[in-house]
Formats: structure tokens, sequence, C-alpha cells
């Protein structure tokens, strides 16, 4: 399926070599199946839901949301 113009079944996303974060709302429906994609399809990605969230995490549930960026960002420091 493709969302706002992005087709998440495409195939470049292997060829990403880079530490990736995707983030998805245990109640966004409509990226549940497209996160479960790029994170299988992105070699290097983590994929995390972040309970209780819809669409609009940072709003949505702020200090799970910064919690994760941290913990991604302090994950990969290193890495880069």
């Amino acid at each position: 399926r493709v969302t706002f113009g992005y087709d998440p079944e495409r195939p470049v996303l292997h060829e990403i070599d880079l530490p990736a974060l995707i983030l998805v709302g245990e109640h966004d429906a409509n990226f549940q199946r497209a996160s479960h994609v790029m994170a299988a399809k992105l070699p290097r990605a983590i994929r995390v839901e972040i309970p209780g969230a819809g669409h609009v995490l940072n709003l949505d549930q702020p200090e799970a949301f910064v919690r994760e960026v941290e913990r991604f960002v302090r994950s990969t420091s290193d890495a880069l």
C-alpha cells in the first residue's frame, strides 16, 4: 500500500546502511504494516511501538517518545 506517495516496499530500503529508528503508535492502524515492512527492509533498523499512542507519538505519549529517541541516539552515537 502506498501512503502519502511513499511505498514502504520500495526496493532501495535494503541499501540504506545507517541506523534507523522506526517509531509507531500502538493505535496507529494506518502505519502498523508500513513500520513492520520498513523495519524488515532497513538492515540497521530498530522498530519501537509506543503503547497508548496513536499517530502523533510526541503528543500522545511525550515521555515515551523522548525516552525512545534518547535511547536510540545513545545507542548509535558510536556507530556513526
